[in-house]
């Protein structure tokens, strides 16, 4: 929700679609991991795929953050 509240500032502040877009589509890839790491969870089994995922968003944010 940080991610896409962030990419909202940032569209507002400089009508920036770039960040826009950013915040949307990494919002969208954690709750992509959220969704399958629960489900499973739930069934009492492991996803690696979603928290690799949450792992690759976490890494691309702080990379581009650190630009």
């Amino acid at each position: 929700m940080i991610v896409f509240c962030g990419g909202l500032i940032g569209f507002a502040r400089k009508a920036s679609t770039t960040s826009l877009a950013g915040g949307m589509g990494t919002r969208l890839l954690l709750f992509l991991a959220l969704y399958l790491t629960l489900s499973y969870f739930y069934k009492r089994k492991n996803l690696w795929v979603g928290l690799i995922l949450e792992t690759v968003c976490a890494r691309a944010l702080t990379w581009v953050i650190g630009q």
